[in-house]
C-alpha cells in the first residue's frame, strides 16, 4: 500500500502488522534469558520499532495524499504510542523521558481524534497510556486535571463499554 497506493491493500492490515511486529520482538527480547542477551538485543528491538514508526509515518502521508479519510486515527495514534512506549522500555535516563514525552503526546493526538470523530468519547486504550505516561513522567495532573479525575474518567468510560 505504500509503496503500491492502488494495490488495493488494507491500511489498518499494515497498521496491525507493525503493531505485532514491535510488541513480538519486544516479548522476545523481555523474555530472553542472561544478561549478555539483554544488552545485545535492544538494539533489534529497537530497529524494529522505528521501522514500524516510519511505515506509521509514511501511511499518514498516504493517507493524507490520496484523501482516504482523516490523516489520522486513534487507533493508529494508539499503535504508535505502543510503539513509542516499548522504545521509552528499552531506553534509560534522557532517551527514556524524551520517548515517554513523545508517546504521551502520540496518546493525547488519539484521545483528541476520538473526542473530533465522536464528541464526548474517550479512547480508553490511548487515555489509560496517556495518564500512566504522566504518572512516569512524575506528573500529578494532565490538561490541568488531577491524575484521580482521569482515572475516574477511564473507569466510567470502561463501565459504558462492558
Amino acid at each position: 500500500a505504500i509503496a503500491l497506493p492502488s494495490s488495493g491493500a488494507r491500511i489498518g492490515l499494515i497498521e496491525q502488522l507493525q503493531n505485532l511486529k514491535v510488541r513480538a520482538a519486544y516479548k522476545r527480547w523481555d523474555s530472553a534469558d542472561g544478561a549478555a542477551v539483554k544488552r545485545a538485543a535492544p538494539k533489534d528491538v529497537l530497529r524494529i520499532v522505528d521501522d514500524a514508526l516510519d511505515v506509521f509515518a509514511r501511511l499518514d502521508v498516504l493517507t493524507e495524499m490520496t484523501g482516504a479519510g482523516q490523516n489520522l486515527t486513534s487507533d493508529r495514534e494508539g499503535q504508535k504510542g505502543s510503539a513509542l512506549k516499548r522504545k521509552a522500555m528499552l531506553e534509560t535516563g534522557r532517551a527514556r523521558q524524551t520517548w515517554l514525552k513523545e508517546m504521551t503526546g502520540v496518546y493525547k493526538s488519539g484521545m483528541d481524534i476520538a473526542e473530533q470523530s465522536n464528541p464526548g468519547t474517550l479512547h480508553i486504550q490511548c487515555a489509560f497510556n496517556w495518564v500512566i505516561g504522566h504518572l512516569v513522567l512524575g506528573k500529578t495532573d494532565a490538561a490541568g486535571l488531577p491524575l484521580e479525575v482521569w482515572f475516574e474518567r477511564l473507569r466510567d468510560s470502561a463501565r459504558q463499554e462492558l
